[in-house]
Formats: structure tokens, C-alpha cells, sequence
């Protein structure tokens, strides 16, 4: 049914159920992995760009914390943050 009403909205694209669960659990990753990093002492958000701002060194620990998956959020904005909180986190 979620496939369904995927492609009715988005019907430029064909994506398979299993692909569309597999993106979720990555978004999904993704955003626990931001939240807990957000918890860092150190550590800011910024709201206006949707990304983390931490210095060098804290980037050095959010990596040994997190594995290098991290680091592409070190210039990549994550806009979802808000809207997947209200998701998760009720």
C-alpha cells in the first residue's frame, strides 16, 4: 500500500518495496545517529543549514564514536532532522 501511494505521488520514479524499506532504515540511521551526536558536549546544530557544527577535535571524537558515516555530515545539511523527530520520537 505504501508503494502504491509512493508512485502516485512521485510517478517519474519506480522503486521497489524492498527499496523503499531499505532507504527508510538508512534515513532512519541516520537520524538517531544525528541525534545522538547533537547530544555531544560541544557539539551545536545549526537550524538555518540543517547540519552540525562541531571543531576539528570534535569532529575527531564524533568519528571514533560513530564510525566514519559521520563525516559526510561535516558538509552535507540533513533537512529531514525536525520532521523525521516528530516521527520517532513522537
Amino acid at each position: 500500500m505504501m508503494v502504491r501511494i509512493f508512485h502516485a505521488r512521485h510517478s517519474y520514479v519506480k522503486f521497489s518495496k524492498y527499496q523503499l524499506q531499505e532507504k527508510e532504515k538508512e534515513i532512519k540511521r541516520e537520524y538517531k545517529m544525528l541525534r545522538e551526536a547533537r547530544k555531544q558536549s560541544g557539539v551545536g546544530w545549526d537550524e538555518m543549514r540543517c547540519m552540525i557544527q562541531a571543531d576539528a577535535h570534535l569532529w575527531d571524537e564524533l568519528t571514533i564514536l560513530f564510525g566514519s558515516r559521520i563525516n559526510k555530515f561535516k558538509s552535507k545539511p540533513f533537512p529531514l532532522f525536525n520532521l523525521l523527530g516528530d516521527l520517532y520520537d513522537g
